[in-house]
């Protein structure tokens, strides 16, 4: 009987293709609003017409296209998000805050531009947070990698059971079983609290960040300033949690040779 493969799977399914569209959609409406306050700087209306009518349309077909090309390319999704997450997110938080600044009128003062920075920083930091959580979820154990993950530990149980007992301590390998489970229970502990903290942290860095960006560059009433924020904030949290949903359905791509933990550390790696 032939050992089961953990070659990563190239995901063909409609739910990513369709995750991926939707974000290009979303990607190319923002960069269309780039094209909107520059537009109003174009004396010939015919021309600005054009802008506004046909290339903002064209634009977010054409990036929703093309995200979903990109996403049907896709062999693991863990790997892409590493190897692009570092200019994307960069370049991701430039465009909105430079988009945001133009549709305020590009202010200058002081407290506009700070908003403005406020914006690129946390933006930039949010999408690192959601590839983090994307990770995460991968890390998960999928639906069909259960049996081959229970085998590999049944197979290295029976092995330190048999161990112990030829030592004629069986003791010691229940005490290394327990050992593992509460060294794992902590593990999971500590990674959700700083799963919290840092979606805490990012909960209050959006709420003063649009805050700050609706009072300073919008002139929004303070009491309708704050509110905005906490309106995204907790919408960005729904951001967060989606993306560890995504990851999680897309763990299968993970080899379960990334993610085995062995209940005795291998001295080699």
């Amino acid at each position: 009987m032939s050992e089961p493969s953990n070659e990563p799977l190239r995901d063909s399914g409609p739910r990513i293709s369709l995750v991926a569209t939707a974000f290009g959609a979303v990607a190319g409406i923002v960069t269309s609003f780039v094209f909107e306050p520059l537009t109003r700087r174009i004396p010939v209306p015919l021309v600005a017409d054009f802008i506004r009518d046909l290339v903002k349309p064209l634009l977010v077909f054409a990036m929703a296209a093309a995200f979903a090309v990109v996403a049907a390319r896709i062999r693991r999704l863990d790997t892409f998000l590493n190897r692009h997450i570092g200019y994307a997110a960069p370049l991701a938080s430039a465009v909105l805050a430079f988009t945001t600044w133009m549709r305020a009128g590009a202010p200058t003062d002081l407290f506009a531009v700070i908003a403005v920075v406020l914006i690129a920083v946390e933006t930039f930091l949010f999408l690192v947070f959601c590839a983090y959580m994307v990770a995460q979820g991968m890390k998960q154990i999928a639906e069909q990698q259960k049996a081959e993950y229970e085998a590999r530990r049944e197979g290295e149980a029976q092995k330190i059971a048999m161990q112990a007992i030829a030592a004629g301590d069986p003791q010691a390998a229940v005490a290394e079983f327990s050992f593992k489970a509460a060294e794992s229970f902590n593990n999971a502990v500590m990674s959700g609290c700083f799963m919290f903290l840092v979606a805490a942290f990012h909960f209050c860095s959006i709420l003063v960040a649009t805050a700050a960006a609706a009072y300073s560059l919008f002139h929004v009433p303070l009491l309708w300033s704050a509110a905005t924020g906490i309106v995204l904030a907790l919408a960005a949290m729904k951001v967060v949690s989606g993306s560890l949903d995504l990851g999680e359905r897309y763990a299968h791509q993970k080899p379960v040779d990334e993610k085995y933990q062995p209940i005795r550390p291998d001295p080699e790696k």
